[in-house]
Parts: structure tokens; C-alpha cells; sequence
């Protein structure tokens, strides 16, 4: 499935309630510079195929800005940059 095709994805949302997206970029160096690209066209093609289908719900969680790291008392903690 192509994220930046409205056809693929609205084939995908026909009869769905909602969507969940949790696009993330990792650390691809060739991405890492310039991820508002990959999240903003991203979430213009899920909207667009969102409205196409009559989708009204949608959670968007994303990466952006954070860093995940192991600690030994907790699982994952995250570090915020600003």
C-alpha cells in the first residue's frame, strides 16, 4: 500500500470507523532531516481518503521529537528536545 495514494488507502478505510495513524521515520538518515514532509503529506492523503469514505475519526500519534531509551526501573523512557 502506497501511504501517499488516496485510492490505496481509501480501499483500505471503506466500512471503517476510524484511524489510527502511527507513522513514524526512524532514524533513516535521508528522512531524519526532513520529516514534516513525510507527516504532512502523509496525513493530507489519509484525511482526503478519510473524507472520501465517510471516516470521521482519526488519532494521529507521531515520533516527532522524541528519543526513547532504556532504563533499568521502567520499560522505556522518553526525552522531549525543544
Amino acid at each position: 500500500m502506497n501511504i501517499y495514494s488516496e485510492d490505496d488507502l481509501a480501499a483500505h478505510l471503506e466500512g471503517c470507523d476510524a484511524v489510527i495513524s502511527c507513522l513514524g521515520i526512524g532514524l533513516h538518515p535521508t528522512k531524519i532531516h526532513n520529516p514534516d514532509k513525510i507527516y504532512r503529506r502523509s496525513i493530507e492523503t489519509i484525511t482526503a481518503a478519510m473524507r472520501r469514505t465517510n471516516v470521521k475519526r482519526l488519532v494521529c500519534m507521531s515520533s516527532w521529537y522524541t528519543e526513547g531509551r532504556y532504563c533499568p526501573t521502567e520499560m522505556i523512557v522518553y526525552h522531549w528536545f525543544c
